[in-house]
């Protein structure tokens, strides 16, 4: 008898669950096995419970054996994109052997990737890049044949949010999701980074976040907005237990980044509906807003985790240049 289709967090693999904010894995024998509190530690536990040893034949085979061992480790958004980009990658290379995939395979990819999505296409061979080094450690492959295979030009995202969409936005928001607008205003910080806060990581001289893309640990002094801003977010219920994260849900336990997803997406398509805002912007366009309304380019980097000023310059900042006519 197959499992039920989820309803929600389809971000987590079959038989696994949160209950009072900790993950739990259901045996055969309809055994709760508690995994962890959070979800990197969750993931390395379940892998050590279903992992099996197969023989790979097929770059399917090897798929699975990436999105069981190495995939669930990494930061819940990125897992879960890696989901939608396998996928995509499984229609192309899934029956192929991965000793026969060569460089020209993946570049016909790319260039009939890039019509609709250069974007993805990108994202996609860099995941299957590092699907192919985990394959030489293995010892399934001895080369990646995504090595030298150039990336597609992209153009920075160029979305700037106006004050008054932020605010038409943050208007229909829930109260949590209205404080994690601001924080991120503030702070600059990525989502990601955000959920992962706890109410330990207040300290006197700021808030210390670990950011998870680089490793970048930062201190962020207090304001006055932003000690606000944190004192309103710690009023909001949360439970007895299990709630040591700043951001709750609205059961009071740690937001998820499945839950934030949801909240976002609804959000948004409610001030669409409501003729609030004409256009989406995602809750990352938030980070860009954040830098690109400050003119100290260099706290700017620091706060966003860039080592050249020249990333922030190009990529986050977004508003129009003002210049003075000829005449």
């Amino acid at each position: 008898m197959s499992p039920k289709a989820r309803k929600s967090n389809k971000h987590l693999p079959q038989r696994v669950y949160i209950k009072h904010g900790a993950y739990y894995f259901v045996n055969s024998a309809n055994k709760w096995i508690r995994l962890g509190s959070s979800f990197s530690e969750a993931m390395a536990t379940w892998t050590k419970i279903v992992a099996q040893k197969v023989e790979i034949e097929t770059m399917n085979q090897l798929f699975d054996r990436y999105m069981r061992e190495v995939a669930p480790l990494k930061a819940p958004s990125s897992y879960k994109a890696n989901i939608f980009q396998m996928a995509a990658l499984r229609l192309c290379f899934g029956d192929t052997p991965p000793q026969d995939i060569e460089p020209i395979h993946i570049y016909k990819y790319m260039d009939k990737r890039k019509i609709k999505a250069s974007v993805s296409a990108n994202r996609e061979k860099a995941l299957l890049s590092h699907v192919f080094s985990m394959a030489i450690r293995w010892g399934v492959v001895k080369d990646n044949p995504c090595r030298n295979v150039k990336r597609i030009t992209e153009r920075p995202r160029k979305r700037y949010i106006e004050d008054w969409e932020y605010m038409a936005v943050r208007s229909v928001a829930t109260d949590t999701l209205k404080y994690l607008m601001d924080f991120a205003y503030l702070t600059g910080q990525r989502i990601g980074d955000i959920l992962t806060i706890s109410l330990s990581d207040l300290t006197d001289e700021g808030i210390k976040i670990e950011q998870n893309k680089t490793g970048t640990k930062i201190i962020i002094r207090w304001s006055d907005e932003l000690r606000k801003c944190v004192e309103a977010v710690k009023k909001l219920p949360r439970a007895k237990v299990h709630s040591f994260n700043l951001f709750p849900s609205r059961r009071g336990t740690a937001l998820t980044y499945n839950g934030f997803s949801t909240i976002w997406e609804r959000t948004m398509k409610k001030a669409i509906s409501e003729g609030l805002i004409q256009e989406k912007f995602t809750f990352h366009d938030i980070r860009a807003k954040s830098s690109s309304d400050t003119d100290n380019r260099q706290n700017a980097s620091e706060l966003l985790g860039h080592s050249d000023t020249r990333i922030t310059e190009r990529v986050y900042n977004r508003k129009h240049k003002k210049v003075s006519p000829i005449r």
